[in-house]
């Protein structure tokens, strides 16, 4: 979030103007997180610390301090001396403290705090057990900003080895392959360590990102501040040329007296570039000149570049963009719309499904609910993968509906759920959604089965206003596997108006 405007400049897309606001209420949501001794809690500062989350919270703060973005003094010294207080007191850590440790060291090297005796410490005694190449790539950076460059460049360079070999990834630390090498290609470059070559870990990385339909939000962090580091090399030699609709040279014959520019100029104008100069605007040609054929398209010698169309655009004109330099040319295509209809019901990984009850515990049809009248909303399902990680379910609420509550396994109030609801790790009721996080690794097993696992969680819900409602469909995703999700089907609720 801190550098995508910069990255929008880079690649010629727009700048987000509100994105500063947006930093600021990230600070304000972050600190409130924050536990009394300094660190911080994945959902609510009255959560169990999260080492590594803790540490990736003041990386974040701290850099967002170094952009000038208010972060309260005092929160942010408690929680860089919480980390400064971890690595002093990591004499004879356990493995699943490794990859905070190594973390921290690279927050704390960062900022002008680290320590170099215990890096050298950590790094010569459990640098081979640390579970992550991100972790391993963290504690070298580290060092390298500590000066102690042979350290460095040995742990990178087996960090990268490793990354690029080895397919284990661990939720445990929010890590993919693709996280975890994008995570060392910034560290290389950051940590001014010439004398390893990020290439091979960029060409895994774009073959890995080219495979994947979803991305978690580490991932797309972490790719963002590898994109950070890709600096302008030659120049791009590209011919873009535009074919117009018969029908729009139909209408400028039908109309000589409005001049309207000429193809080139039209194409032109839809063009931004990175880091070359705009080319010049051409004066609007006749409709006469319309008729003869268009030169080519000045070839743009800009090393990023940008074009935009709207969808009738797309569907009438077609464009051609050909490579005449003699390098390859990434070529990626974003689309953005709203979508005709509505999504597909999916399982992969997951299971999930909705029921209507009313307040008793009897089944309610969703056609012929009363105005006023309260329900209880089950969300169900089933996970299928036998791995553990954290999952988030999100239930978005139609209109004309107000949430009441969540109901939990201590809630006596409705004892026909008792011992059928998850022990959620978070819980929030919204105006629009139903959200909750769990752990698939205490999910009770289906039938014994140790690859299967089934979850439940409700909430109550009033009807508020009368209507016939679209029912949108609830869904279920590995948070930091985002491959492994499910969504219901879409339906439509009725609320009649009371009598």
């Amino acid at each position: 979030m801190l550098s995508a405007n910069i990255l929008a400049e880079r690649f010629a897309a727009p700048v987000d103007k509100e994105l500063p606001g947006r930093v600021q209420e990230a600070i304000d949501r972050i600190l409130q997180k924050q536990l009394g001794e300094g660190s911080f809690s994945l959902w609510s500062d009255s959560g169990d610390v999260a080492p590594w989350l803790s540490a990736y919270a003041l990386d974040f703060l701290s850099r967002a301090q170094e952009k000038g973005y208010v972060v309260p003094e005092y929160f942010y010294r408690k929680g860089m001396q919480w980390l400064i207080d971890q690595v002093k007191n990591a004499d004879n850590p356990q493995v699943q403290d490794l990859a905070p440790l190594a973390y921290a060291h690279w927050v704390l090297a960062r900022t002008g705090q680290g320590r170099h005796e215990d890096a050298r410490y950590l790094f010569d005694t459990w640098f081979a057990k640390i579970p992550s190449p991100l972790a391993q790539a963290q504690l070298a950076g580290a060092l390298a900003l500590l000066g102690d460059r042979s350290r460095a460049i040995k742990g990178l360079k087996a960090a990268m080895e490793r990354a690029n070999g080895d397919p284990a990834s661990s939720w445990r630390n929010y890590g993919s392959r693709l996280r975890n090498l994008a995570g060392i290609i910034h560290i290389i470059a950051e940590s001014g360590i010439k004398e390893v070559d990020p290439a091979p870990a960029w060409q895994e990385l774009t073959r890995l990102f080219a495979q994947e339909k979803y991305l978690s939000t580490q991932e797309q962090a972490w790719l963002v501040m590898a994109s950070l580091t890709l600096e302008p090399s030659s120049p791009l030699e590209l011919d873009i040329a535009e074919q117009a609709p018969a029908q729009a040279k139909k209408e400028e014959k039908e109309q000589p007296e409005k001049k309207k520019p000429s193809l080139l100029t039209r194409i032109k104008a839809a063009l931004s570039f990175g880091s070359s100069e705009p080319l010049e605007a051409e004066a609007p040609a006749s409709p006469q000149d319309e008729e003869k054929e268009q030169p080519k398209p000045k070839t743009p010698k800009s090393t990023f570049f940008a074009l935009q169309r709207d969808g009738n655009s797309l569907l009438s004109n077609r464009v051609t963009i050909t490579n005449k330099g003699d390098k390859a040319v990434w070529l990626v295509t974003t689309v953005q719309g709203s979508p005709v209809k509505a999504p597909e019901p999916m399982e992969n990984g997951f299971t999930i499904f909705r029921e209507w009850y009313n307040t008793a515990g009897e089944p309610m049809p969703v056609d012929a609910i009363q105005q006023g009248e309260l329900m209880v909303v089950t969300l169900q399902g089933e996970v299928k993968t036998g791995s553990d990680f954290q999952a988030l379910l999100v239930d978005l609420l139609p209109a004309g509906f107000e949430i009441e509550r969540p109901i939990t396994e201590r809630d006596t109030a409705f004892s026909w759920l008792k011992d059928q609801l998850t022990d959620n790790l978070y819980v929030d009721a919204r105006d629009d959604r139903f959200v909750a996080a769990f752990d698939t690794k205490f999910l009770p097993k289906v039938n014994g089965n140790k690859k299967m696992s089934r979850f439940q969680s409700a909430y109550l819900v009033r009807a508020v206003t009368p209507g016939i409602y679209t029912l949108p469909p609830v869904e279920v995703e590995a948070m930091y596997r985002p491959e492994y999700r499910a969504r219901s089907g879409v339906g439509t609720v009725i609320v009649s108006g009371a009598e």
